[in-house]
């Protein structure tokens, strides 16, 4: 019968087996539980592990499976690559390493178009709403436009928005005057 082990990662308490925690010889995990390398206990008999104990979950269960499962929320992929290599699972270590570059792969031209209003105006003054054209998953991330709530009284902050364009890869490609619903807009068009 295979023995059970409990862990204190981080203040999170895990159970598992003593096969499941030294899978992968070659990992810290694996040389901590064959005994090639030190460790110790809390008050209650647990190994403790001074690591992130909420994603410690998904490198148990990368030992358990050999395949890494994540939400499809999933927002802590760079957290959870350092987490696989400090315990130094080769295996997970890549798979997070291809998600990574899946997440972070650009298409050859992603465009955005923002109509912001022309606050020049002054018939229209800073009312007006603005309209954003692009892929809903990129839209999604920026948070002044994710945020935005589609009446009169809304309003942009210029400055974030193009900051945060900006952390995505985004250039402003061009800025013109444009007309919509008989009033003056402005056009952004950005690229990456």
């Amino acid at each position: 019968m295979d023995e059970i082990v409990t862990l204190n990662v981080g203040g999170h308490v895990y159970t598992s087996s003593l096969s499941t925690l030294t899978k992968d010889r070659e990992s810290m995990l694996g040389a901590m539980f064959s005994g090639e390398m030190s460790s110790r206990k809390d008050n209650q008999g647990n190994y403790v592990i001074d690591r992130d104990g909420k994603l410690f979950r998904y490198v148990l269960n990368f030992l358990r499976s050999s395949k890494l499962l994540l939400p499809d929320d999933f927002k802590e992929l760079d957290m959870l690559g350092e987490e696989a290599e400090f315990y130094q699972i080769k295996g997970m270590v890549d798979a997070v390493k291809l998600l990574q570059v899946e997440r972070d792969a650009i298409p050859e031209k992603t465009n955005i178009v923002i109509y912001s209003p022309d606050t020049r105006s002054s018939s229209y003054g800073t009312h007006g709403l603005w309209y954003f054209l692009g892929p809903p998953d990129i839209l999604s991330r920026i948070p002044q436009i994710a945020s935005y709530k589609a009446t009169e009284t809304s309003a942009i902050k210029e400055d974030i928005l193009l900051k945060e364009l900006g952390q995505l890869g985004f250039a402003l490609n061009c800025l013109m005057p444009a007309q919509y619903s008989n009033r003056p807009y402005n056009c952004w068009v950005f690229v990456r």
